[in-house]
């Protein structure tokens, strides 16, 4: 799972300027120079999405 997340972010590299995402591409060179570690990248994503639904389940 690791090895595919980092070759798409890999391939989103090579693409980034093709695609004109400037905020996606900072993103993935910031993971990739933060660390060539998928799981460090997953985990933060993974923190924010639960403390999304975390609040909105309190909201609810």
């Amino acid at each position: 799972m690791s090895k595919a997340i980092t070759e798409q972010g890999n391939f989103m590299v090579l693409g980034c300027t093709g695609s004109g995402k400037t905020v996606f591409c900072a993103q993935v060179v910031q993971a990739l120079l933060s660390g060539q570690r998928s799981d460090g990248g997953r985990k933060g994503i993974e923190k924010n999405d639960n403390d999304s639904g975390e609040r909105h389940d309190n909201q609810g």
